[in-house]
């Protein structure tokens, strides 16, 4: 009779202060207790404690189950989410309302501070379908009026919705049967939720819906296009390494671009793109299947168009040189364009085509061209090599030609008329000059000293 009385009083001992080996519970968690050596389920609130398992059961939120079944069960149902982190910041609205198909959920004077960002636990309403979590994307600040979600609400327009917002925690969500499992952090702080690392961050630039990972991420070694190590959407596109060092960029489950320390290129007939070794004849963007072909670098602030191996074209910030490796084909500057040619004259109001001894050219803006042997026209007329020179001049439709001595190369050349043809016919413009007709020992020439025209002929000279 001692030992049941004893039994007795320390039953109601237990009930009455709620507590047991340290831990104080709520009361309704004391509806049904069992301590014992085999697990139990029951009915909402049974609290459970089994040795040989061993097992813990908050019916019918968490299982906690030891080691004949798997060590560190947390089980969850559909629509529970378990939250950790400070909880400080929650509240509960009772008596809100949805318009159906929208995600504005409305609680008028729902008294709650900045909550964007938080997550938002859906308990009560006509469709069982909306119960669950979701992350609040805003709140309106004026009447404090209510709350918009991330998703749509199915419940119809003016349904009574209760729920609970949680700031500042990490949320654990298990399936609904069509969505996955979700880990994601919930706070009004803008902050991200990180992983790893050495310290908190304090300041980020991630957002409350971004995930900061810590000094060091490592994800395993694969050969797998169609399952890529780290994947998006579909789970079929996405990075992966085939072997050491190489990293592959995988596209719809078929390899596309390979990466390493000396190239990225296309895995199909496509480009490529070096890392080191570019030359004049070594292209740095270039082509999968033919790696000599492409675009070079001849030196700074010059391009090299490559085929074969070989520099075909030159391209700087004043001239375009086209030509193969050691030749000068030719060369396009803003005077001119050079045809083997690299020494292209700086031309003042003129430009065109230049030899390495003659070149024609045109004014740039008035009607005049030039028929250039030897010289060329930088403001004055100069000698383009040694020797001789000399120029026919199209101006006004009239053509004039024009001669100097011999001279030095760049030296200032000194012209004169010899002679111009236009609609009244052909002036002979040099003093003296002579005009032969059929060869040099037929002709006619005027005479300076008196005016007059001589002939030569056979029988040598008499005037006319």
């Amino acid at each position: 009779m001692k030992k049941l009385f004893c039994l007795i009083v320390l039953a109601g001992f237990l009930l009455s202060t709620q507590c047991f080996a340290g831990v104080k519970l709520p009361y309704h968690l004391w509806k049904k207790v069992r301590l014992g050596t085999s697990p139990m389920s029951g009915t909402s609130g049974t609290f459970t404690i089994g040795v040989d398992t061993p097992y813990i059961n908050l019916n019918d939120g968490i299982s906690l189950v030891g080691k004949d079944s798997g060590d560190g069960i947390i089980g969850l149902d559909s629509t529970t989410s378990l939250l950790i982190g400070d909880v400080a910041t929650t509240y509960a609205i009772s008596g809100a309302s949805t318009a159906g198909s929208s995600t504005w959920i409305a609680a008028a004077s729902h008294g709650m501070s900045n909550v964007t960002g938080c997550l938002l636990h859906l308990t009560a309403g006509p469709n069982s379908n909306d119960f669950g979590t979701y992350r609040i994307t805003g709140y309106e600040t004026t009447s404090r009026s209510g709350v918009t979600i991330d998703s749509a609400l199915s419940a119809s327009s003016g349904t009574t919705l209760e729920f609970t917002v949680f700031c500042d925690v990490i949320g654990i969500h298990a399936t609904d049967g069509t969505n996955g499992q979700m880990l994601a952090g919930y706070s009004a702080q803008d902050k991200p939720l990180q992983l790893g690392g050495s310290q908190l961050r304090t300041t980020a630039l991630l957002g409350a819906e971004d995930i900061a990972i810590g000094a060091h991420l490592n994800l395993p070694q694969t050969n797998e296009a169609a399952t890529p190590t780290l994947s998006f959407g579909d789970g079929d596109s996405g990075f992966y390494e085939s072997s050491d060092d190489n990293l592959y960029l995988a596209f719809a489950g078929g390899a596309k671009w390979k990466f390493n320390a000396s190239e990225i290129r296309s895995e199909s007939v496509g480009g490529a793109i070096k890392q080191g070794g570019v030359s004049a004849t070594a292209p740095g963007l270039t082509f999968t299947n033919d790696a000599d072909t492409g675009v070079g670098n001849a030196a700074a602030d010059a391009l090299s168009l490559i085929a074969g191996g070989n520099e075909i074209m030159r391209i700087s910030g004043t001239t375009v040189v086209i030509g193969f490796s050691g030749t000068t084909p030719m060369i396009v500057s803003a005077s001119g364009i050079g045809i083997f040619n690299a020494d292209i004259e700086a031309w003042a109001s003129y430009g065109g085509f230049e030899w390495p001894g003659a070149a024609i050219v045109a004014h740039t803006t008035a009607a005049e061209m030039l028929i250039l042997d030897n010289t060329y026209f930088d403001g004055s007329f100069k000698y383009k090599q040694t020797g001789k020179a000399g120029y026919v001049y199209l101006i006004d439709g009239s053509l004039t030609y024009a001669a100097a001595p011999s001279g030095s190369a760049d030296a200032a050349a000194t012209f004169s008329d010899i002679f111009k043809v236009d609609v009244s016919g052909v002036t002979v413009a040099k003093s003296g000059g002579t005009v032969y007709i059929g060869n040099a020992g037929y002709g006619i020439w005027l005479n300076p000293v008196d005016n007059k025209l001589y002939k030569y002929d056979a029988g040598g000279q008499s005037a006319l």
